[in-house]
């Protein structure tokens, strides 16, 4: 048991390392959140609409109009500007909070992933390092790259980067653990 939360804890903390640093410290994910100079004038347009906290793609047809109208909306706006909009009503920045949270999923994540090697009898380095990528490749190819097919997002690289890094760390030194 002692050993197991050895394991989980330093595999935790390996990946919120990676996530620091590619987030924060190295500003890899940069392209995600550009400067713009209009930043006042959009969030004041934004907040005098009454449009309320959400993540919305613009332009959809109004969902009630069914999907020939989602269609033909779609194919108006062929090569228009476009744009995915992450509004908040009221900003918040609780980095605690965050860095606790982080932390607190990491360490379920590696609870779930350890647990799973154990129930599958997964052993050896080259094999837990191989497990390890394909969590990491999965949990990218389910989200970021799937909302990247439809959304176009500027940092894809990045997203599999940090699949890639985080997760082969945690590989790496699970391998070498329980090896």
């Amino acid at each position: 048991m002692k050993r197991r939360l050895i394991a989980i804890i330093i595999a935790a903390l390996i990946l919120f390392i990676w996530q620091f640093l590619s987030q924060a410290a190295l500003d890899l994910h940069k392209a995600e959140h550009q400067y713009t100079p209009k930043q006042d004038t959009i969030l004041s347009v934004l907040a005098s609409t009454g449009l309320k906290t959400g993540k919305y793609a613009i332009p959809l047809a109004e969902p009630a109009l069914g999907p020939e109208a989602q269609m033909k909306c779609a194919a108006e706006n062929v090569g228009k500007p476009s744009a995915i909009i992450n509004y908040t009503t009221s900003s918040t920045n609780d980095m605690g909070m965050n860095m606790l949270r982080g932390i607190l999923v990491n360490i379920l994540i590696m609870y779930l992933f350890i647990t799973l090697l154990s129930k599958t009898n997964v052993t050896g380095f080259k094999n837990i390092l191989a497990v390890s990528l394909t969590i990491g490749m999965i949990g990218f190819f389910n989200h970021a790259y799937t909302n990247y097919i439809w959304y176009h997002g500027t940092d894809i690289f990045i997203d599999w980067l940090d699949a890639f890094m985080g997760w082969g760390l945690v590989g790496l030194w699970l391998g070498k653990y329980y090896k």
